[in-house]
């Protein structure tokens, strides 16, 4: 039984480790965080010439910067992993060192995306930021909608 939970639990963990890193590689979770401004909504937004290698190098920037970000990020989940289904029990110390070290890691993705969004901010023209917003608004709505569609209703 011992043996079932600890598998249950790595099959757990592994699911939480590979799913970000599939939708990542995927454009991200549910249309984008909210944080950052897309390439499809970019591209509806019409840029100039200038625009476009700003926001390229904005990007190249982010990239750079949230790099060994990430790779610190993979490997902190991996210690984790590795803590929570060591067999000789559980390291409460490890396991706290690693949450720790993961949640660090994960706000200063978060403060690189926030610095990314402020810099595209930046880059756009006013006229530009309010179609962004209409098209956001409109596809927050259309998610809700699809939302709504595929939640089973209960009957009474």
């Amino acid at each position: 039984m011992r043996f079932g939970k600890l598998l249950g639990l790595g099959l757990l963990i592994a699911a939480c480790w590979v799913v970000p890193g599939i939708a990542q590689a995927r454009g991200g979770m549910h249309d984008g965080d909210g944080l950052t401004f897309g390439r499809p909504l970019l591209q509806a937004l019409n840029l100039s010439e200038s625009q476009k290698e700003q926001v390229r190098t904005a990007f190249t920037t982010y990239r750079d910067t949230a790099r060994p970000l990430w790779q610190d990020r993979r490997t902190t989940r991996q210690q984790l992993q590795d803590v929570l289904l060591n067999p000789q029990g559980l390291d409460n110390a490890a396991l706290q060192t690693a949450q720790q070290h993961l949640a660090s890691v994960q706000a200063d993705l978060l403060h690189a995306r926030i610095t990314l969004a402020q810099t595209l901010r930046g880059v756009l023209t006013p006229a530009q930021l309010t179609q962004a917003a209409h098209i956001t608004q409109q596809l927050r709505e259309l998610r809700e909608e699809r939302h709504q569609l595929l939640t089973p209703q209960t009957q009474p």
